[in-house]
């Protein structure tokens, strides 16, 4: 893996609240809460400078989506995004960490439900990273 990252996604408690506070309070533009047909799947995208990107998820919907508990304070809060051109690209990275290192894969790689590709993956202090192809968007190499 390259050293980048692409999207740092915030779980929240409150999706609404929180998507009011980065675009009234912080200035912020997003298209508000998309996803919503996919219950506590909804996500709130905050585009950034240079291709990189802020998303807001619910607590509940990020520990369900990574395939850990959602107990307290734990990785379900945060996760970090490394975005890659093509759902190959995150096979082969899952691929080299499982042989690497001990890293622990929370969730295989496999479709999303918004059309993409991703997989989880916990760093050795239980950071939570996600690996993903959204075909909607070509990343620069």
């Amino acid at each position: 893996m390259k050293p980048q990252i692409h999207t740092i996604t915030l779980g929240v408690e409150d999706l609404e609240k929180s998507v009011s506070f980065y675009r009234d309070i912080i200035g912020w533009r997003t298209d508000g809460i998309v996803g919503s047909e996919f219950g506590n799947m909804a996500v709130a995208i905050f585009n950034m400078q240079r291709g990189s990107r802020l998303q807001l998820f619910s607590k509940t919907g990020l520990a369900k989506e990574a395939n850990i508990q959602a107990t307290g304070k734990n990785a379900a809060d945060f996760s970090l995004g490394y975005y890659v051109n093509t759902s190959t690209s995150v096979d082969k990275i899952i691929d080299q960490l499982r042989q690497r290192i001990p890293a622990s894969i929370t969730k295989e790689p496999g479709k999303t439900r918004w059309g993409g590709y991703n997989a989880y993956f916990q760093d050795l202090d239980g950071h939570l990273w996600e690996v993903v192809y959204d075909p909607k968007l070509s990343i620069e190499k």
